[in-house]
Order: structure tokens, then sequence, then C-alpha cells
């Protein structure tokens, strides 16, 4: 149990700097033809993968376009590190679904929604997540969190299993 014991906030990874659990939340602006700009994801996921161990957790928190985590963060983490995905390390995506001006009651509120790319990592990250976030919600795959979103600002959280896309 590392939650308000040993989490360390850091922006350069290095050999004194290993974790367990690794949260990638970097901003993807747009450019001029509105396109997300993911060089600083490609960068993060690199960092992350050069010091990936066995066992370890990575979850995406980032704002992206759909299938962002399978077809760019999971081919640099298993280049960087020469570990499996879903077999040797974990990875999922649970997004920044807050609406502006309300994140700290909703961080707090709403089912942290997670995702991973198979059921191990789907249950690793929302374990991960249980303990500072009262309620999440593991999705099923396909499924849409952005509407799981809208939806439980309105009704009680009822979780569903599984994997996303993204």
């Amino acid at each position: 149990d590392h939650v308000g014991k040993r989490f360390v906030a850091v922006e350069k990874l290095d050999a004194q700097h290993t974790a367990d659990i690794y949260i990638i939340a970097v901003g993807t602006p747009l450019d001029r033809a509105r396109r997300p700009q993911l060089s600083a994801l490609r960068s993060a996921a690199a960092a992350v993968g050069r010091v990936l161990k066995r066992g370890d957790s990575v979850m995406l928190r980032s704002t992206v376009p759909l299938g962002t985590t399978r077809g760019v963060v999971v081919p640099i983490l298993e280049q960087r590190s020469g570990l499996r995905a879903g077999e040797d390390f974990f990875v999922a995506f649970a997004p920044e679904r807050t609406v502006e001006g309300q994140a700290l009651a909703e961080l707090r509120a709403l089912p942290q929604v997670v995702g991973g790319i198979n059921r191990a990592s789907t249950n690793a990250a929302a374990a991960s997540l249980s303990k500072p976030f009262p309620t999440s919600a593991r999705l099923r795959k396909n499924s849409r969190g952005h509407s799981w979103t809208n939806a439980s600002r309105k009704i009680p959280s009822v979780p569903a299993y599984g994997g996303t896309r993204n």
C-alpha cells in the first residue's frame, strides 16, 4: 500500500526513480490542422519503458484519440523494455474526465473509468485506483468512456468488466 506513503511525482525518470505503478498524464495539444500532438506522450512512454520491469503497471491518464494506448504507447513500452504488455507488465487507460471547475469534487464522486489491454491489466489498474478514489468502473472491450462518464453523473455506479480499445 503505497498511496499516501511512497507516491512521488517526477518529471524525469532514472534508475533512482523507479516504481511499480507509472501514471502517464501529459498534454496532447492540437496542431493547426486540429490533430493531437503526441510527442510528449511518446517521450513519456519511452522514459517509462526504459525503467519498466516485470509486474509493473502503466496507466495512461491523458486525453488521447481512440486506439492510442494500443497503437502508440504499448509498442514504445515493449520496444524500450524488451517486455510484453499484458504478460510481463500491465497497461490500462483511465481517461481524465472531469468538468472544468469541478475536478476535485468529481475525482471523489465519479467512478474512475478503467480499461486495460487485457483483464489482468484492467484489474491491476482498478485496484490501484480503488484506494485513492472510492469508486471505479471497469469497462468492457469497445466501451465508450465518455458515455459512461456522462451517465455516471446522473445515476449510481454499476461496474462493467473487461478491456477497452484505447
